[in-house]
């Protein structure tokens, strides 16, 4: 009889499809703010996709929503995760204007599926990480933990300036072969004659 049931549980644990997508989720940096009414502050955490063979598509889901902090994540909330990597995600946290001093916490989760892998109806696995805590302060008693500030969108002037100086080469070194003597055709044809 166990060895009956210990058959049937092998054979149902390889009929299950494999497709659910195994992450870790790193504590946040830093884990607490403090911050002034209406200030920003920085924090980041990573996922972590190590053992994964495939791409993850990978959302963010605010747990509890805290309706005093305003969470900003500077891809949005929807990313991909390369296979066997971990991926940093950075994000900008704002306690609204007006909000009363105090300790504010906000939970996120993190819904990860194989990237290209929709059909049929699932359940996505939820990470969840710690929480992020912005202590609301009247006046700052200490720095937090420096976090890249969010990346601006670049104009892309340098790469523009860079074309052009390269086209402008290459036209005059055009011009500077075009207008080389042609001595050496006149020596090929006396050496034949």
């Amino acid at each position: 009889m166990k060895r009956i049931l210990l058959i049937g549980l092998c054979l149902l644990l390889l009929a299950l499809p494999l497709t659910t997508a195994l992450v870790g989720i790193a504590h946040p940096k830093p884990k607490e703010l403090e911050l002034l009414a209406g200030e920003e502050g920085r924090f980041e955490w990573a996922i972590q996709a190590i053992d994964e063979k495939e791409d993850l598509n990978c959302r963010v889901v605010v747990e509890n929503s805290n309706s005093n902090l305003n969470i900003e994540y500077d891809e949005g909330e929807d990313f991909v995760v390369v296979a066997d990597s971990i991926r940093p995600v950075f994000a900008s946290v704002t306690p609204v204007a007006g909000t009363p001093d105090g300790r504010y916490e906000q939970d996120f989760c993190v819904e990860c599926a194989p990237l290209g892998r929709n059909e049929g109806v699932s359940v996505l696995p939820r990470f969840c990480t710690p929480s992020v805590i912005v202590e609301v302060v009247t006046v700052r008693t200490r720095n937090n933990y420096p976090v890249p500030p969010k990346a601006e969108p670049s104009s892309n002037n340098e790469g523009i300036l860079a074309g052009i100086g390269i086209a402008v080469l290459v036209i005059v070194a055009g011009l500077a072969w075009l207008r080389k003597p042609k001595k050496n055709k006149r020596k090929r044809k006396n050496a034949r004659r």
